[in-house]
């Protein structure tokens, strides 16, 4: 039998953490009528009240100035309900021109520093912005007669979210349902260029409407815009502090500068705020914790997932209590959905987040709808990064420490390697993890042990280890052997090794087709795999259906609007896009851009990619009108949601600047592009590849002005970093070493031309010449024969032989491939051939190209 005290304390323990109404009720149901232990209990929380209140009776720095107004302007306060850093809100009356009740927020007497004025009338101004019916709407505003400025609000007579769940006790569904609606407030919030930056449950009331629960978001106190509409004051917080509540701020906000935060700091509070309406308790207690202490924890600690959370307390008996179910039940219904969901929307990394707010609204959607959600346990790719950092020391004595990065981006080609829950449940999912993990650790470590392999091993002989030793190794679980498989696919065709990622890719297809059927989420993920490889080898042919076919059995099985069906709409247009296909392209890209801005809205992250690949697709179709509207919308967009220097507002100016240099509008480029390089040298450093793509356009915009020696010495500066960072034979270098070879062909420098070329024309022969080579690094050797300077160089014959292999490996459905082809026969004297070849090429190419 558990001994009295011991019984006593348990249940002062957990009623702690209930509101004072759901106190009393569990309080007498815990002590089951024993009359006698719930009066000790009761009598506990009592002398606990009485030192809380004399340790906080007082705010450390604030003044305690009485206040006495009793009326302002046309309002009458009638009680005062809450009291903040900088205000005072009270319950106020105003019987002109109409009779109503409205909360009135007043500047405190004492507090009216530059400052404090500049983020009350931010938060007047965030709130006149906005108009939804689950944010507490602005009435007027005005200043008493000493000066003293106030606003007024929509009265809500409710009570804080957690406090409303508890005391109503509302299951998990009901919860979920209610903040479902709170994070619908808050992207409309962000819709209007405003981030809240305090979400917290104090700050989401509930009142009711008719009997049913309606959730308001107030107090924008401390909002930031987006833009600077707001006021012309960028607003600080006190030398060693942040804005906002520590246990619901993101990590971007415990900074020493909070200059780069966006709309993603909103959803890791919105995250925080479930968390602890799903396991009654915050993600961190920072009650006896000192500022530098809350910072590192923000910043580098992971909290349990919420049903661990609930375990660690022993199946928290009031947790489980408040929300109608056992604790057992509990922790089965937070298991899987909603820890995965919580903890997405709680990741450190920001990018690894819900991109929105009504992103997580959606999964939690999904989730209530009993559909598969777009959060899951940790992806392969994603525990490859943690492996890497776990065995970093073992890593770098390999000589691999690039391999993280490797893995931390394998799957962003395809966009593929999302986590998602499967059918089977999260069960079967915690297994695969486990299965994985245990490969990771005991086979791939293994292979990149430096006593077996010693310092020099590279990413592409890890993987290689990799995949020799997973054949054969699951003949029993295909799920997991599909996992591993995507992950070493998608990693090999990250480096360009496409030849090597096929049977990988094609291999996790079969086994999700075998396992779950045709028409599985994930089967449909392994067709968007393949063929999105098939089209990075140019068979353009092979990879439309299955893209096709992918598209599909998303839009039957996910639904029109799904982001799996809209990336799936991108797959496909890119693929149009490189085959000449505009319309077609053009049809994909707008479907989704319009369901996008419908569902996501027009500033979200997603919504504003596609809105720059819509852009670039006109300008390849000449439409440069439409181009630069879309273009400067998803420039705007981004400098709203994520700030001026966030890399994909600045990558957004390459493309805009990347429109005016295709036009000839070398005056509007320039000062854009010198801008974006040295911020982007400031923020992403001098070796990031966005950086350097910008310095070569800079270098062409020179070239084309005719200030040559200013384009040699940015061409000359990328071409250095490509060739020592990824290596003369990468893309991006040959890319660089091209443009030099243009610079140096306009400016007459014959002596550089040839040797440039020549250096060119090796590189891209031993790219070619090799087993597992490309087709496209066949046709860009045969391309660079043709058109060598000075012609010496020239080798149509050896041309022709490289062009034949192009297009046989893909089919000869290739019609840039098949014009390369016509033009070495010409070129040799076959005209015959030639003319054959070229009407192919004719035949393959979209009309709407032919007449552009």
């Amino acid at each position: 039998m558990t001994p009295p005290h011991d019984r006593e304390r348990d249940i002062f323990e957990a009623s702690l953490g209930l509101s004072p109404a759901a106190r009393r009720d569990y309080i007498r149901d815990a002590a089951d009528g024993d009359r006698a232990l719930e009066d000790r209990v009761n009598r506990l929380l009592a002398a606990h009240e009485r030192r809380g209140s004399a340790t906080h009776s007082v705010e450390a720095g604030v003044p305690a100035i009485p206040d006495d107004v009793e009326r302002v302007g046309p309002y009458t306060l009638l009680e005062r309900i809450g009291e903040g850093g900088m205000g005072v809100v009270y319950v106020a009356e105003q019987k002109h021109p109409v009779y109503r009740r409205v909360a009135l927020k007043l500047i405190k007497a004492g507090m009216d520093t530059k400052e404090v004025i500049a983020r009350f009338h931010s938060e007047r101004q965030a709130l006149a912005l906005m108009n939804h019916a689950n944010i507490a709407g602005i009435l007027d505003a005005g200043a008493t007669e000493t000066g003293r400025p106030y606003f007024v609000m929509e009265y809500v007579p409710g009570m804080p979210l957690i406090d409303y769940c508890d005391r109503h006790r509302l299951e998990i569904d009901a919860r979920v349902k209610l903040f479902v609606d709170v994070c619908m407030a808050v992207q409309h919030a962000h819709q209007k260029g405003i981030i809240h930056r305090d979400i917290k449950p104090s700050n989401i009331l509930v009142m009711e409407d008719n009997g049913r629960p309606v959730a308001k978001v107030i107090d924008f106190g401390v909002a930031k815009a987006i833009s600077r509409s707001l006021s012309d004051v960028t607003l600080h917080t006190q030398i060693g502090g942040f804005l906002g509540t520590p246990e619901y701020v993101s990590p971007e906000q415990a900074e020493k500068t909070t200059l780069d935060v966006d709309t993603r700091a909103d959803v890791y509070s919105l995250g925080a705020v479930l968390y602890e309406l799903l396991s009654g308790e915050r993600p961190f207690d920072f009650r006896d914790s000192v500022y530098a202490e809350i910072q590192d924890t923000i910043r580098e600690r992971d909290p349990s997932p919420p049903s661990v959370r609930v375990e660690e307390r022993t199946f928290d008996r009031a947790a489980a209590w408040r929300t109608r179910v056992t604790p057992e039940s509990l922790v089965r219904k937070l298991r899987g959905d909603l820890d995965w969901i919580t903890m997405k929307a709680m990741e450190k990394d920001r990018v690894r987040r819900y991109s929105s707010a009504s992103e997580l609204a959606a999964d939690l959607t999904r989730h209530l709808n009993q559909e598969p959600v777009v959060a899951g346990p940790p992806s392969t790719t994603y525990r490859l990064g943690k492996f890497a950092r776990r065995h970093s020391v073992l890593l770098l004595l390999a000589g691999i420490a690039a391999f993280a990065l490797v893995t931390a981006v394998a799957g962003t080609t395809f966009g593929l390697l999302r986590a998602r829950q499967a059918a089977e449940g999260s069960a079967v999912q915690a297994a695969i993890a486990e299965e994985v993990n245990a490969f990771l650790n005991d086979d791939l470590l293994a292979a990149v042990a430096p006593d077996q392999l010693g310092i020099a091993i590279s990413v592409r002989e890890v993987l290689d280890r990799a995949a020799q030793r997973i054949e054969g190794k699951f003949p029993e679980r295909p799920l997991v052997e599909a996992s591993i498989r995507r992950t070493i696919g998608t990693t090999y065709a990250r480096l360009g090794e496409y030849a090597a990622a096929e049977p990988h890719l094609v291999r996790a297809l079969a086994l999700h087709e075998d396992t779950h059927g045709a028409t599985h989420p994930e089967t449909l993920a392994g067709l968007v795999d393949v063929g999105a490889l098939a089209r990075l080898r140019g068979r353009h042919a092979e990879a439309e259906p299955l893209l096709r076919a992918a598209l599909d059995g998303r839009r039957q099985v996910l639904g029109d609007d799904h982001v799996d069906t809209l990336d799936s709409m991108k797959e496909l247009a890119i693929l149009y896009e490189a085959i000449g296909l505009y319309s077609d392209a053009e049809r994909l890209y707008v479907e989704s851009l319009e369901a996008r801005r419908q569902h996501h809205g027009a500033d979200d992250p997603g919504t504003l990619e596609i809105a720059e690949d819509l852009s670039i697709l006109y300008q390849h179709m000449g439409q440069y009108e439409a181009a630069e509207r879309l273009q400067l919308e998803a420039w705007m967009g981004m400098r709203r949601t994520l700030g001026e220097e966030h890399p994909e507002t600045l990558n957004s100016v390459i493309n805009l600047t990347a429109l005016y240099l295709r036009q000839g509008r070398f005056t509007e480029a320039e000062p854009l592009l010198v801008e974006n390089v040295e911020a982007q040298r400031r923020v992403m450093g001098a070796e990031h590849p966005r950086t350097l793509m910008s310095m070569n356009n800079l270098g062409y915009l020179y070239e084309c002005i005719g200030r040559f020696d200013e384009a040699e010495r940015l061409l000359l500066e990328a071409l250095t970093i490509k060739s020592r960072v990824v290596g003369e034979e990468h893309p991006s270098t040959l890319e660089s070493l091209d443009s030099l070879i243009d610079l140096y062909r306009k400016s007459g420098d014959d002596a550089k031309l040839e040797m440039r070329t020549v250096q060119l024309l090796a590189v891209r022969k031993r790219k070619a010449e090799r087993a597992a080579a490309s087709p496209m690094a066949k046709h860009e050797y045969a391309r660079l024969l043709l058109d060598a300077e000075p012609e010496r160089l020239r080798a149509a014959g050896v041309a022709v032989r490289f062009a034949v292999e192009a297009n046989a490996a893909t089919g000869y459905t290739n019609a840039g491939f098949l014009r390369t082809l016509a033009q070495a026969y010409y070129e040799t004297g076959d005209r015959t051939r030639a003319v054959e070849v070229g009407e192919q090429a004719l035949a393959r190419t979209p009309a709407e190209q032919t007449t552009a």
